[in-house]
């Protein structure tokens, strides 16, 4: 308010000054040309007129008042006085004062109204939602609007100081253009970006026209900045989403089709032609039918009319396409008809290639029929056990296993129903363990069905999946066949053990007659001994009772030979025990000690008083010691003949037994074919007894082999799990 106080004060004092000094210059030339009253008052008003304009309306309204007094006082009779000689006078004078009045009032309201109209021009072109500028004919900057202004921080500068409101990579190109259109008269369009009073930079289209006059030439140039900063970046997503989509509608693994309403190939992916082995030029303006086979054609044309019928709405289906060199495909395809703008219908259709999930169910179905047939030949089912329901899922193997019908919902209680009532308990603690314990579990029970016993055997591990969701698969295995077989192959094996032990016996039969008959002959003796002693005068009572002692002691001793030949040659089921090995080997060389040594076999025994004890069938065990001795007695036909018989603790969990021989050796003899059946080194041999030994030997739980000795003939030595007290 201030600032308009003082501007309007020195507008009005340069007014005054001006008109002083003019009126002075009009007052002395009209006075010294000696012009009339009429002349001077017009040259006043002329003046008046033309410092009116300066807006001040005080000071327009000072100057006639000086003018008239001056025109009274330089121009009207009597000169250099301030009154009237004739009356018309004082009228000219109010009528110079008033025209002059008039002509100031009218002069400073068109001022007025014209400042008005340039300010109105101004807020108008302000007001406009861009930065308008105007340019002199040859291009430097006249004017901008207050936008331009406050986005640039700059006022009224020439192009070339402006040319640093672009950006560096655009200014030359902006520069160039305006200095064409200057030249030639064309408009001027551009794009560049331009920095902001912050230094920022945004993008603007940039647009002038020229103004002509009558004859055509370049009076002035008007342009207009409109900021496009943000359809720019618009632009440039969508065409950054463009491209995404490009990219993904051509490199996507799947197919995209855009078919007009008769079938034919608008448009279609890379990826989608090249999995038919075609380009995309190859199909366009195609009919899709080529892709398929003739025999599908009447099919996927009613599939496109059913889209047509149902617009926006998406149908799928599954369908063989066939490649360009003939190889087929699989694909679930889904379609969808859309109109467009214009009232134009298509159709979109996506296919996903299924070939590897049909050709992996078609495995799977295979998979599980052969699944089926093993099972079924196999007599094994398989099951799942959902821990946190108690939901079993059977096989079909598994129902008939249980004899039950498909239609039976599989349960834990169903299973223990068909078990055996002796094996209940059992499977109850064991199924109780493992759904608290969670762990894999392997069990075997019998089944009883209709009176008929079955032996199943069940195997299962845990499957965790995330959660609480846990489960059981298993297998159940029919054993029942199996079972059977065992035991028959059991009761085989024992037989076979036993005629090999009446066969060794046999071979020993000189052996053992001689220990029966040293008993016997003892008696025949002892008792003679006795009659004489009993039939002297007087009867030698000491004597006799003596004779009597030893026909006990020989006839215990021939008892003790005979046990021991009808254990081994009874048939009787194995009967295991806590046994300690040096008492079987102490029994055996009581049975044919007297026999090695009349063959003159030194006998020699390092049988450890530390060895644990073992469990097992003392009579298999006596067997083997006795084949693996027999067969050392055989070796040493010729030369040297030494028998080691060796007991050790060698292993912490194992009691080890060695039968050491001076005989033949085992040079060129495969030692692993010893232990098969009808494999034998002897002469008249059958090729059974070793084999026979290491199959009672594995069934004990230890191992049979065989080994050179040091320096000639062979070892066979056994070993057996240890336990209970040591002997």
């Amino acid at each position: 308010m201030k600032s308009d106080q003082t501007r309007g004060l020195r507008t009005f004092v340069a007014q005054c000054v001006l008109g002083g000094i003019g009126l002075a210059l009009i007052t002395a030339v009209c006075f010294a040309l000696k012009l009339d009253f009429a002349t001077v008052s017009f040259c006043y008003l002329m003046l008046i007129a033309l410092l009116s304009m300066m807006g001040s309306f005080a000071a327009s309204v000072v100057l006639p008042v000086i003018a008239v007094v001056c025109l009274n006082y330089f121009f009207v009779e009597p000169l250099f006085q301030i009154r009237f000689h004739e009356v018309q006078e004082p009228v000219g004078l109010a009528a110079f004062l008033t025209t002059s009045l008039i002509v100031t009032t009218l002069t400073f309201r068109v001022r007025r109204n014209a400042q008005a109209l340039v300010a109105a021009q101004a807020a108008m072109i302000d007001s406009i939602p861009g930065m308008v500028w105007s340019a002199h004919a040859d291009g430097s900057r006249a004017v901008a609007n207050r936008r331009w202004s406050e986005f640039t921080g700059l006022q009224h500068i020439e192009i070339g100081a402006e040319s640093s409101v672009y950006h560096p990579d655009d200014r030359d190109n902006v520069v160039k253009r305006w200095r064409h259109s200057v030249v030639s008269g064309e408009s001027f369009e551009v794009e560049a970006r331009m920095r902001s009073a912050n230094g920022d930079f945004r993008a603007f289209l940039i647009r002038a026209e020229p103004v002509r006059d009558q004859s055509g030439r370049i009076v002035r140039w008007y342009g207009l900045s409109t900021d496009v900063e943000d359809r720019r970046r618009a632009m440039e997503d969508l065409r950054a989403r463009e491209r995404e989509w490009r990219e993904v509608f051509e490199h996507n693994p799947a197919m995209y089709f855009m078919l007009d309403p008769s079938g034919t190939v608008l448009s279609l992916n890379a990826f989608g032609a090249a999995q038919l082995g075609y380009t995309a030029a190859e199909l366009i303006g195609q009919s899709v039918l080529k892709v398929f086979l003739k025999s599908d054609w009447h099919t996927i044309n009613g599939r496109v009319a059913k889209c047509l019928q149902q617009l926006g709405q998406s149908h799928n289906w599954e369908a063989c396409k066939v490649r360009k060199d003939g190889t087929r495909l699989w694909v679930r395809e889904t379609a969808k008809a859309v109109q467009r703008p214009g009232n134009q219908i298509i159709i979109l259709v996506a296919c996903e290639d299924i070939t590897e999930r049909k050709r992996a169910e078609d495995a799977l179905r295979q998979s599980q029929m052969q699944l089926a047939e093993a099972q079924e030949l196999s007599h094994t089912g398989s099951f799942s056990w959902e821990m946190k329901t108690g939901a079993l899922v059977w096989s079909d193997e598994l129902f008939r296993i249980f004899e039950l019908d498909r239609a039976e919902k599989p349960s834990v209680e169903l299973v223990l129903q068909r078990t055996h009532p002796d094996d209940r308990a059992g499977l109850r603690h064991v199924l109780t363990q493992v759904e608290r314990e969670r762990t894999a579990w392997e069990y075997e029970h019998r089944l009883m069905i209709d009176g008929r016993i079955k032996h199943v055997r069940v195997v299962a591990h845990a499957s965790t999946t995330t959660g609480d969701e846990s489960w059981f698969v298993g297998a159940v295995m029919d054993r029942t066949a199996a079972w059977n077989a065992e035991q028959e192959l059991q009761q085989a094996q024992n037989e076979l053990a036993r005629v090999s032990r009446v066969t060794t016996l046999g071979e020993l039969t000189a052996a053992i007659a001689h220990e029966i008959n040293q008993p016997l002959t003892g008696l025949v003796s002892s008792g003679s001994a006795c009659l004489r002693w009993l039939a002297s005068d007087p009867p030698d009572l000491d004597s006799a009772r003596r004779a009597v002692e030893r026909m006990t002691k020989d006839g215990t001793r021939a008892g003790e030979v005979i046990g021991r030949i009808r254990s081994l040659v009874k048939k009787a089921p194995p009967r295991r025990d806590w046994l300690n090995i040096n008492d079987v080997v102490t029994e055996v060389l009581a049975l044919i000690g007297t026999e090695l040594q009349r063959n003159g076999v030194l006998i020699l025994t390092e049988l450890s008083n530390d060895v644990p004890c073992a469990f097992g069938d003392r009579v298999q065990l006596q067997q083997v010691v006795l084949n693996l001795i027999m067969n050392a007695n055989d070796a040493m036909a010729d030369g040297p003949r030494q028998l080691l018989i060796r007991s050790e603790n060698k292993e912490a969990d194992e009691v080890r037994l060695s039968v050491c021989d001076t005989g033949v050796g085992l040079d060129g003899v495969n030692v692993d074919a010893l232990f098969e059946a009808f494999y034998t080194t002897k002469r008249d041999g059958m090729g059974m007894g070793l084999a026979v030994s290491r199959s009672l030997i594995e069934a004990h739980g230890g191992r049979l082999w065989a080994a050179p000795n040091t320096p000639r003939g062979a070892v066979f030595q056994f070993s057996l799990p240890v336990g209970g007290e040591r002997a």
